[in-house]
């Protein structure tokens, strides 16, 4: 749920704006309405001040807050390229009340804005915003500190979306929970799950369900353990950077890697992932779509493990090299053709 939570939330609740009277000694003093908040937006809006609306968003304090100002400037920059055609109030479903029950203030409603359609071929469209109240004040509200560790509570219990989490995964969401109640934000990362699977007609993907106060991952690492022909131990280390343009938005994402199966002795192309990491060739410094992503990922080879053959643990690291502890690959599916080889 924290995963959908945040986009959703986000990308529909940033374009409120509150009036600021000049002569006024308190920020947000007269916003004291939804009228007022309602009309502030639209001159916010208007004007395509986004530093103005932004000041209006009750942020929350910590790392959430740190979070909410930067997903919600890229919301708002980017509804400044609509139209306002007009703003009404709505109350809140059973459903609404669901998902914001854990905002930055206690719901009051939606503000609902129509927009004006970029043709008479396209419907018109309307987002709907949720607001609150905070001391006489009116603000944009977005998701809270509650949100995150309801997930990490249920992750520990075995309730949220692993809900068949083996012990080691509640026990490193019990960690994960204790980083998140204390009053600092904890830089060094928590890998829970790392999986290896193929969805139908796609290629195979890594999953990787994690923990990141700093909201700075860089990659995942993997150490690879086998045994030759002659019983001697072998290994293969190897640290993909596959995040380094791409922009965590949440504190608990489930990331979905492409990846190659290693067969036949495959290695890292490190000049490849050199070029990657600088942003060689990609022709932007932004973060990357989901898409663009994909599409400009080197090859990051990851073995099949093997019972009682080759072991595969996964781990991941920040961008000051800081490493979470390594779990145990999971595998969920079996290519069909040759058989997985020992890198």
């Amino acid at each position: 749920m924290v995963y959908s939570h945040r986009t959703l939330l986000v990308l529909g609740t940033l374009a409120i704006a509150g009036s600021l009277s000049c002569s006024s000694t308190r920020p947000g003093a007269g916003r004291t309405s939804f009228q007022a908040l309602a009309q502030a937006y639209r001159e916010a809006h208007d004007a395509k001040d986004v530093d103005a609306i932004l000041s209006l968003v009750e942020m929350g304090d910590g790392p959430i807050g740190a979070l909410n100002r930067r997903e919600s400037r890229k919301a708002l920059e980017y509804n400044l390229q609509w139209s306002i055609k007009r703003i009404s109030r709505k109350r809140l479903g059973r459903k609404d009340w669901e998902r914001w029950e854990h905002a930055t203030l206690k719901p009051l409603g939606l503000m609902e804005i129509e927009w004006v359609p970029e043709n008479e071929t396209v419907r018109h469209s309307a987002s709907s915003y949720c607001f609150g109240r905070r001391e006489g004040v009116y603000y944009i509200v977005v998701p809270g500190p509650g949100e995150v560790e309801e997930g990490l509570r249920n992750l520990s219990q075995g309730t949220g979306w692993l809900k068949e989490s083996s012990p080691e995964i509640k026990q490193r969401a019990l960690i994960a929970l204790a980083k998140w109640r204390n009053d600092q934000i904890d830089g060094e990362p928590i890998l829970f799950l790392a999986l290896l699977s193929q969805p139908v007609k796609s290629p195979p993907v890594l999953c990787l369900n994690l923990f990141d106060e700093g909201l700075d991952v860089l990659g995942f690492g993997i150490e690879e353990r086998w045994h030759d022909a002659n019983g001697v131990s072998q290994s293969c280390f190897e640290e993909y950077p596959v995040f380094a343009h791409r922009q965590q938005s949440d504190f608990i994402p489930f990331h979905f890697v492409p990846v190659q199966i290693r067969q036949s002795g495959q290695r890292k192309d490190a000049q490849q992932w050199d070029e990657y990491l600088k942003g060689d060739g990609l022709g932007t410094g932004d973060p990357l779509s989901t898409e663009d992503w994909r599409k400009t990922l080197p090859a990051a080879w990851v073995s099949i493990p093997e019972p009682n053959g080759l072991s595969s643990r996964v781990y991941i690291y920040d961008r000051a090299g800081q490493k979470s502890e390594p779990v145990e690959l999971i595998c969920r599916f079996r290519p069909s053709g040759p058989s997985s080889g020992k890198p």
